[in-house]
C-alpha cells in the first residue's frame, strides 16, 4: 500500500492514512486483516497502533481498504540510518526498544505474534525526552504464533553495560 500525511479535521492533528487494494483471493494479506492482528495486542511503547480502518469500493479503483495511525515526522529508521550519525548510545537504545517490542509481540495474550517482516523500514521512530523510539509497524505477513511450528519465541533482556554513561 501507501501512505498518506492527512490532517483530522476534528482535531486538527497530523495523522497517516496508509492505504492498500484487497485482493479477495488473499484476504490473509489485507490492510484490514493486519488491523485486526495488531488490534489484539495489547499496547506497548514499541508498537505502532492503527487508530481505525475503514473498508471502501471506490468506482474506479476497485475496493481498498484505509488505515489511520498517528504521523511520525522523523519517518522509519532506514531514514535515521541514512541521515543521522548515531551515537553508540542511540544505537543501544534503539535496538533494546525494538527487543522490547518484539518480546511484547511474542508473549502477547495466549498466542503471540511473530512479526516475519522486520526491517529498518517496518520501524518508525519518534523523538521523545530527547530519545529516539523505535515504533514497530507494518504486521501485513506476521501470524500468531499457533500457526507457526517450530517458532523459537525466547528473548532474555540484556545485561546492563558497565561502560554505558548513565
Amino acid at each position: 500500500g501507501k501512505v498518506f500525511r492527512a490532517v483530522d479535521t476534528e482535531n486538527g492533528s497530523t495523522v497517516a492514512i496508509k492505504v492498500a487494494p484487497v485482493n479477495m483471493s488473499n484476504e490473509s494479506h489485507s490492510l484490514k486483516h493486519e488491523f485486526e492482528t495488531v488490534g489484539k495486542v495489547d499496547p506497548h511503547l514499541n508498537i505502532a497502533m492503527y487508530d481505525e480502518c475503514y473498508r471502501f469500493s471506490v468506482e474506479w479503483a476497485g475496493l481498498h481498504d484505509f488505515a489511520v495511525l498517528e504521523y511520525y515526522p522523523l519517518g522509519s529508521l532506514d531514514k535515521i540510518i541514512k541521515n543521522h550519525s548515531l551515537n553508540d548510545t542511540e544505537k543501544h537504545d534503539l535496538a533494546v526498544g525494538i527487543l522490547e517490542g518484539l518480546r511484547h509481540l511474542h508473549t502477547t495474550g495466549a498466542q503471540g505474534v511473530v512479526h516475519r517482516d522486520l526491517k529498518p523500514r517496518n520501524v518508525l521512530i519518534q523523538k521523545w525526552r530527547g530519545k529516539y523510539v523505535p515504533k514497530i509497524t507494518d504486521f501485513g505477513l506476521s501470524k500468531f504464533s499457533d500457526s507457526i511450528s517450530n517458532s523459537c519465541l525466547l528473548y532474555t533482556s540484556p545485561s546492563p553495560r558497565d561502560d554505558r554513561p548513565n
